[in-house]
């Protein structure tokens, strides 16, 4: 009697896994770019207050003492500041957005150092009319709320601040403000700078200016 051997099964062979090497490229070459803007974002500063549009200083306290051009970066003009304890001094200048992103600012002149004790005292900033004839005009600036300034724009600003603090200074110092505090957002990124100003405010401390007395060489 003949013996029927049945033939082995032959089982499909599974497919190989697919590797994954590529998946893993996407995600790297993604997070390598999002760490790239975020990077660019954190240093990207686009803001200018030196050499572009309109700057003033307030003619009650401020001399214009010449303009000068520094080795190194740009024009400036000088302006000795009388101090006189507890009046109000303002001064103006111009921002200008020379990158390619929108920027909106938060605040301008305002040092955030309540414990400072600063010749003077910031109280409040001004913003000037996005356009017309009066754009770069202190007396038609009205109080400062964020704005928001595209690629290319600029406006002007007024700083107001008080003449405080004589006490902590003597007789024959001075105090010299070169750069302006600004703090501004690029999408949900804030940042904070010191500009270069195109003006220098140089106040010198007397005692006709501080009836209240000057501080002491101690």
């Amino acid at each position: 009697m003949d013996t029927i051997v049945r033939p082995p099964e032959v089982t499909a062979a599974l497919p190989a896994p697919r590797p994954r090497w590529g998946r893993q490229i996407v995600v790297v070459v993604l997070l390598v770019f999002l760490a790239s803007v975020i990077a660019y974002v954190w240093r990207y500063q686009p803001l200018s207050a030196n050499g572009t549009g309109a700057s003033w200083v307030d003619p009650r306290f401020g001399t214009n003492i010449g303009s000068f051009t520094p080795p190194a970066g740009e024009d400036f003009t000088a302006y000795r500041v009388t101090y006189v304890d507890g009046e109000t001094f303002r001064y103006g200048l111009t921002l200008y957005n020379e990158g390619p992103m929108p920027v909106t600012i938060m605040a301008i002149g305002d040092d955030h150092c309540d414990a400072c004790t600063s010749p003077l005292e910031f109280e409040r900033s001004l913003v000037g009319p996005n356009a017309g004839q009066f754009r770069y005009s202190p007396r038609h600036a009205r109080p400062f709320t964020s704005v928001e300034m595209e690629s290319g724009d600029d406006r002007f600003f007024v700083i107001e601040s008080r003449f405080d603090h004589c006490e902590s200074y003597e007789a024959g110092t001075g105090s010299t403000y070169t750069n302006v505090p600004v703090t501004y957002r690029i999408g949900p990124v804030t940042k904070s700078a010191r500009l270069p100003m195109p003006l220098t405010l140089d106040i010198d401390f007397e005692p006709s200016g501080c009836p209240n007395g000057l501080g002491s060489a101690g």
